[in-house]
């Protein structure tokens, strides 16, 4: 996400739904990092420091923070929760048998979407 790039980004999460990683916990990480965006997009310091992002790490978060409005980064935040939702199984067509490929596919487009370059 940081990098902008979509087809590693894709990539990445792919592999990790082949390896058997928990939805939950690369949503947690999604999250935080688009909390750290949406925060520093909106020049809310405090914010960002909430999120616990690693200082040597806050230049990278500056550069992307600002190739996006932060209502495009608050967007993607809510996608999140909506991969929330159907994690839960509360989502439209996640309390099926296939819920876990909704899930995924939630997870995908989030990540298409925060992967996407900027201004």
């Amino acid at each position: 996400v940081l990098d902008a790039d979509r087809e590693r980004a894709l990539y990445l999460l792919s592999r990790l739904r082949s390896e058997g990683t928990e939805p939950l916990l690369i949503l947690w990480v999604i999250a935080r990092d688009l909390r750290a965006l949406v925060a520093l997009a909106g020049n809310d310091q405090a914010g960002f420091k909430r999120t616990r992002i690693p200082a040597f790490l806050a230049r990278r978060y500056q550069a992307r923070a600002r190739m996006l409005p932060a209502s495009s980064w608050q967007r993607l935040l809510a996608g999140c929760a909506e991969v929330d939702r159907c994690i839960k199984g509360l989502g439209d067509g996640c309390n099926t048998a296939d819920g876990g490929a909704r899930v995924w596919a939630l997870l995908d487009q989030v990540m298409l979407h925060a992967s996407r370059p900027g201004r």
